[in-house]
């Protein structure tokens, strides 16, 4: 019985430390990585502008959006794209999936399945 008693303390009490924070990053999207869609995880091998580019989503402050076609083991090879600050998220992802498209077809012998969004805020 006290421990169920002590969980609920802690929870509220995480609640209302929590909730003022929330508040003050409302007005910026920088630093957060928004809706994950699909999990992209670089390895430290890996060189190239990707992972670059991911790293400028999650900082930008503005609705953005990273895609990419398909990476992994066994598929080193694929094209990304992200694009930065739009007006909306939904115009953030059109253009980083048309970018990526384009790449896809301009390497369609190197890289193996279609684009999508990886992520987006």
């Amino acid at each position: 019985m006290r421990a169920e008693v002590f969980i609920l303390a802690v929870s509220l009490t995480g609640a209302a430390i929590l909730s003022p924070l929330a508040g003050a990053r409302a007005g910026s999207l920088a630093g957060s990585e928004g809706e994950v869609k699909r999990r992209h995880i670089f390895d430290n091998l890996e060189y190239g502008p990707c992972k670059d580019g991911y790293r400028k989503y999650v900082a930008a402050g503005g609705h953005s959006a990273y895609a990419s076609s398909p990476s992994g083991f066994g598929n080193e090879a694929y094209v990304c794209s992200w694009r930065l600050n739009f007006a909306t998220k939904a115009k953030a992802e059109a253009a980083a999936l048309a970018d990526c498209r384009a790449g896809v077809k301009r390497y369609r012998h190197e890289v193996f399945g279609p684009c999508e969004v990886v992520a987006s805020k």
